[in-house]
């Protein structure tokens, strides 16, 4: 599912670090990112803390600051917008492509990821059913 071809990095001013930030045309655009950041996340057989622990240093090396299990729990619940670093940092060190994280495009995903993304999501589907 694509989100917007119009998301743009936008530095905030409390921070003064750049996240992604979309044009709200429906309350679902940050909650599509938290969703894809979830689902991704427990493909690759991850828990929050275990990927923080795995991507906080290269965030630091782009420039992003600590990141904290609490700050990437803010991602996933959609309270906060994924800063610039940490997608940079998942494509580094976990092959998780920006595309996917952003817009949805699945193109560069590991195959084996996406078969994993396909199973939980329809195990979520019957959960809810």
């Amino acid at each position: 599912m694509q989100i917007s071809s119009t998301a743009k990095w936008q530095e905030s001013p409390s921070s003064g670090r750049f996240a992604i930030t979309m044009p709200v045309k429906s309350p679902t655009d940050k909650e599509e990112v938290a969703r894809r950041l979830r689902i991704t996340r427990k493909a690759y057989g991850l828990k929050q803390v275990a990927l923080v622990q795995r991507i906080a240093k290269t965030v630091r090396e782009l420039g992003g600051g600590d990141l904290t299990p609490q700050h990437w729990n803010n991602y996933e619940k959609a309270r906060d917008n994924i800063p610039r670093e940490v997608v940079a940092a998942l494509a580094i060190k976990l092959a998780w492509p920006s595309d996917w994280t952003i817009y949805g495009n699945d193109t560069w995903l590991p195959s084996h990821i996406i078969v994993e993304i396909e199973r939980i999501t329809r195990d979520a589907e019957k959960r809810r059913a």
